[in-house]
């Protein structure tokens, strides 16, 4: 299987950017385009800093350094950057989020990514593994086989090795 934390993948800019860094960037963009009235603001000029010159406008500043969002010299670091600009889309204040993957395979291995930050927020480590482990039946229906015999984890390992005529992951 692909290993997924430092995995390099391209983006709708043509930058080749880490994974990790793109899906918690996704998460954070979600969460505050969901929000109050200011932290949709605060994407509105993070999106005007991405597309301009890199620098928050006034009064935003701390809020980038809150968030991790800046580099040393106060711009907007990099990769932020390059997400900002694939995957923030619309006009003003109504902004909304599209996927900033070329590869239909990386969007799913982020929004994986997303969704274990998701449960981490609501779900005790022992009901993450339940969800993670827990017996299941990919063709939709509950399954009588002991624990961990048919995890999700180990339909994708199964699908994704060769001979089951399933297409492979795409390669970047």
């Amino acid at each position: 299987m692909m290993p997924m934390m430092n995995d390099h993948v391209l983006l709708a800019t043509g930058t080749r950017v880490p994974l990790e860094i793109v899906s918690g960037v996704l998460f954070l963009l979600e969460r505050l385009l969901d929000g109050e009235a200011r932290d949709r603001a605060f994407v509105v000029h993070l999106r005007e800093a991405a597309l301009a010159d890199g620098r928050v406008a006034p009064g935003f500043e701390r809020e980038t350094v809150d968030y991790g969002l800046t580099v040393a010299d106060g711009r907007v670091d990099p990769v932020v950057r390059e997400v900002v600009r694939a995957a923030v889309r619309g006009e003003g204040n109504d902004l909304h989020l599209v996927s900033p993957f070329t590869v239909a395979w990386d969007r799913g291995r982020s929004d994986f990514l997303i969704g274990l930050d998701k449960m981490r927020a609501v779900l005790s480590p022992d009901q993450i593994e339940t969800v993670m482990r827990g017996p299941v039946d990919p063709g939709g229906g509950s399954s009588s086989a002991p624990p961990g015999a048919g995890s999700w984890l180990d339909y994708v390992r199964r699908r994704h090795q060769g001979g089951t005529g399933f297409p492979p992951p795409s390669a970047n």
